[in-house]
């Protein structure tokens, strides 16, 4: 005997969920009544489509794959006969294609299975409320290369197919298993994309960069494949930082020279010291690997925008850059945490040092050119003299170190650091620099404002 439905419920929007497999489709009438909706089930497309001539529906929810009908036939038939009645298609991982062909067609929203009833009820809400077709979502999604993704983990946060600016469907849920196979298959179907939200992007840079210090300190694992996780992680960690800051075309043209020079560096056997000391940052718990990476971007930006186009040149200042802060590898980590106006004299002393040691660190690398070894030891000089650890005026800083200065202080506030106050406004923390007479090159300065995002 049928369940009887309140007057309340027929007051409110019928919908029309069609999936032969019961159990699945019971479960989806449930959460829609609960909610106050009135509910009309179909086994499949065509009993779905007999029912259209007969009951008011405000809603359908369809599965692709059944018998004698299938969801997208249903879906065709709508269009041509109920083109006002929203249609949400509930989809599995292995019907990615016929959902992005479906949305082209004009399809409102996908579920994709197994959903939770929150889901499901925001998917509804959605579909019966008019929403502006033209909002762009774009921004409130991060893009991840395919083969970026950690294979065999559960995924920490929802994973999302962007099928336009205004249309992202969810394709993964937090909890779920991130196969290698469910990768293949998106490779396979030329995905080469797939997106998060952005609130959980800095969960997944701070995930790889974890996992990263493990499989970089890792013996079974080959040292090619630590330089390409290293490099992944490199783009995370930079995309994250900067994604906002930095137009597209400019991230990705200082992502890709960074990636460059990484390989480059570390990837020859006459090099592969540098590797291990890399492997060294890495290995720091905080921020050190993190910042380092930033730094070298935004040199590499700073120097392009002086017109140093010059390989030689550009890898002498992201070397440089990376590798800045390595007379600081065997610092206390209570010591590196400390905000530098907190220090003690003996404190202030030994963190001083750091640039000497880093110099030293690369001066006793074959290989290595002098001057790489130089910005680290003047990465920390002012162009007023009133820097450390020799007090220079700008005119004998290297001036190299001068770009990595400028890109030092830069990330320290941008990303946050001991004794900095994180600020996310470019313009305002470069403006402070600028004002800081003696310290910086303003010509340095101007040319990363030059690289910004035009101001909203």
């Amino acid at each position: 005997m049928g369940e009887k439905i309140s007057n309340e419920q027929f007051s409110k929007k019928s919908i029309l969920i069609v999936d032969d497999d019961e159990y699945f489709r019971r479960s989806v009438v449930r959460i829609a009544k609960v909610a106050k909706y009135h509910t009309i089930e179909a086994s499949n497309g065509k009993e779905a489509v007999n029912l259209l001539g007969t009951e008011k529906i405000d809603l359908i929810i369809s599965d692709i794959r059944m018998p004698q009908m299938h969801g997208i036939e249903l879906f065709h038939h709508v269009q041509r006969h109920y083109k006002n009645i929203p249609f949400i298609i509930m989809t599995g991982f292995s019907e990615i294609i016929e959902t992005a062909e479906a949305y082209e067609l004009g399809v409102h929203d996908f579920l994709t299975k197994p959903f939770t009833q929150e889901v499901l009820l925001e998917g509804i809400k959605n579909a019966l409320n008019i929403k502006d077709e033209n909002e762009n979502m774009d921004e409130q999604y991060s893009p991840i290369e395919v083969e970026h993704f950690i294979r065999g983990t559960m995924c920490k946060f929802p994973i999302f197919l962007r099928l336009s600016a205004s249309k992202y469907v969810k394709i993964a849920h937090h909890g779920e298993d991130l196969s290698e196979e469910r990768i293949e298959s998106l490779k396979n179907k030329q995905i080469n994309y797939l997106y998060i939200k952005q609130e959980d992007f800095k969960f997944y840079s701070d995930f790889s960069f974890q996992l990263s210090q493990k499989i970089v300190s890792a013996p079974t694992i080959p040292r090619g494949k630590k330089i390409l996780f290293l490099n992944n992680t490199t783009k995370l960690l930079l995309r994250y930082s900067f994604q906002q800051t930095l137009s597209d075309e400019v991230l990705q043209q200082c992502l890709t020279t960074v990636e460059e020079t990484i390989n480059l560096v570390t990837d020859s056997g006459k090099n592969s010291d540098l590797f291990y000391l890399l492997e060294s940052l890495s290995d720091k718990p905080g921020e050190l690997f993190a910042h380092s990476l930033a730094v070298s971007m935004i040199s590499s930006l700073i120097a392009r925008e002086a017109e140093w186009y010059s390989q030689q040149i550009l890898i002498k200042v992201i070397v440089g850059a990376l590798f800045h802060d390595i007379g600081k590898k065997d610092f206390p980590q209570e010591l590196l945490e400390k905000p530098y106006q907190q220090m003690d004299d003996k404190e202030r002393r030994l963190f001083e040092s750091h640039p000497k040691k880093g110099a030293k660190i690369l001066s006793a690398l074959p290989n290595i050119s002098p001057e790489i070894a130089q910005v680290v030891l003047h990465h920390h000089e002012r162009c007023g003299g009133g820097g450390y650890p020799e007090g220079l005026a700008k005119a004998r800083i290297q001036p190299l170190a001068l770009i990595v200065a400028v890109a030092n202080e830069f990330c320290n506030w941008f990303m946050g650091a001991p004794g900095y106050q994180a600020m996310k406004n470019p313009y305002e923390i470069l403006t402070m620099m600028e004002s800081n007479v003696g310290s910086f090159s303003n010509e340095h300065i101007n040319g990363l404002k030059k690289q910004l995002k035009p101001k909203k």
